[in-house]
């Protein structure tokens, strides 16, 4: 396992933001279905979006061309596995979407992860594929997990207050399923930014999904302490063709969030190159909430400026951008005043439990924290110092403390190769911005 070491830095230069690697997962693992070519441009090959292409020549894709920023795949128009085994590898979204794609075959699919995936929860879509007709079962609520189809579709309910990809996942095979698929969601969904995002890809491949919400009130799951009462939301997918499409990759905003994370923390005349075009991010948020705090950051021309800053302490509500907490944490270190995170227990199921591990972690460094089952209070009552930091191979949270590292200086971070699981290149961009980091194998 590789170490990092960072010492004092001020970042100054240019650095262009690397495309979504969330959308591009979900443009690939839908090329199976697609009745024709799918053509990504601006790709990026990272350990997840890898994992995302195995799983769609798993279930039928053929790659036709690759270059070192696109893949074009051919689609079937249905789904023909050619082996009954998917490697998930780190990726939640390859996971949980090719399992409700698998649904869809008749034959017995096997869908597994590496150690930190197998821990994070499937159960909660296990469920709605068995109501739609398929026979799925979990291992201990995770992976591996084991589908049979054909899943014919029809209405089933479905929990929404872990993670939005349970809903994505449904849509997407739902399509293909015979009946389609119509979700009553429980609960209120958490980053439903997600859930557009999907809907508007479905849609540039011409499959409307439709949402509405009743009138009907029901409560709230479990998963929180308020037993707020919501309303229902429903989404309904009918049987429909997937058409072929040439797609661009958008910039990813939750990286450009780590970035300016980074900058507000060390920056000088330090600019990110972004190009989100029309599709939603929800990870966008990250830009009013560090005007909110007093972030010196501006756009001009398809380029973000920012400088370091001294913040105000705040409160931010998460709900809908859990992998946002990561880069607004270690803004502690330059807030003037508490900064205090809500509504995103969600975070405590991604690769690692992204509040109680940055927890420990800020402790080790001079922060005060205070822990909450949806979220955190972080402030800083004196100087800060360097540390052995571990974040456990979780590769946005070791990208944001690489950021408040160059901030304190002297710290090693262990296991940094794991940011090559979604950034393959976020070391030797802040090199080149001038960061002082080292990598130790």
């Amino acid at each position: 396992m590789a170490e990092c070491f960072v010492g004092k830095s001020t970042l100054h230069g240019t650095i262009v933001c690397p495309p979504n690697k969330s959308y591009m997962e979900r443009e690939v693992l839908i090329s199976p279905m697609v009745n024709g070519t799918t053509r990504i441009t601006n790709a990026v090959f990272s350990g997840k979006t890898e994992a995302a292409i195995g799983a769609a020549l798993a279930l039928g894709a053929m790659v036709k061309r690759r270059t070192h920023d696109s893949i074009t795949l051919e689609g079937t128009g249905g789904i023909e596995p050619v082996s009954n085994l998917i490697d998930a590898g780190n990726s939640a979204t390859t996971a949980r979407i090719s399992t409700a794609i698998s649904a869809l075959s008749r034959m017995p699919m096997v869908i597994r992860g590496d150690q930190s995936l197998s821990k994070r929860p499937i159960s909660e879509l296990a469920k709605p594929l068995n109501e739609l007709g398929a026979s799925v079962h979990s291992t201990n609520g995770g992976l591996p997990v084991y589908v049979s189809g054909p899943m014919i579709g029809g209405r089933a309910d479905l929990d929404a207050t872990v993670s939005s990809q349970f809903v994505s996942a449904l849509l997407i095979a739902g399509a293909n399923a015979a009946r389609g698929v119509q979700l009553n969601l429980l609960g209120k969904p958490v980053s439903k930014p997600y859930i557009d995002a999907t809907v508007a890809l479905l849609g540039m491949h011409g499959v409307k999904a439709i949402h509405h919400s009743t009138g009907k009130r029901i409560w709230q799951h479990r998963h929180y302490n308020d037993l707020d009462k919501v309303r229902k939301d429903i989404y309904i997918v009918k049987p429909q063709e997937y058409k072929p499409l040439d797609f661009m990759v958008p910039s990813d905003a939750s990286s450009l969030a780590i970035l300016l994370s980074a900058g507000v923390l060390n920056g000088a005349y330090f600019k990110i190159g972004f190009s989100t075009g029309s599709l939603p991010q929800g990870d966008l948020a990250i830009m009013p909430i560090l005007k909110r705090m007093g972030a010196d950051v501006s756009i001009d021309d398809g380029f973000i400026s920012v400088s370091a800053s001294k913040l105000s302490g705040c409160s931010i509500d998460l709900r809908n951008n859990p992998d946002l907490l990561p880069p607004l944490q270690v803004l502690a270190a330059v807030a003037e005043g508490p900064l205090e995170f809500t509504n995103v227990g969600q975070a405590r199921f991604k690769e690692t439990d992204r509040i109680s591990v940055p927890a420990r972690n800020l402790r080790k460094l001079g922060f005060r924290v205070e822990e909450r089952p949806d979220g955190m209070t972080i402030s800083k009552d004196g100087p800060l110092h360097g540390a052995e930091l571990d974040l456990q191979a979780d590769h946005r949270t070791t990208m944001s403390f690489m950021g408040l590292a160059m901030n304190v200086g002297d710290c090693t971070i262990k296991g940094a190769e794991c940011v090559a699981i979604s950034y393959p290149g976020f070391v030797e961009q802040m090199r080149g911005a001038h960061a002082d980091i080292s990598i130790r194998k």
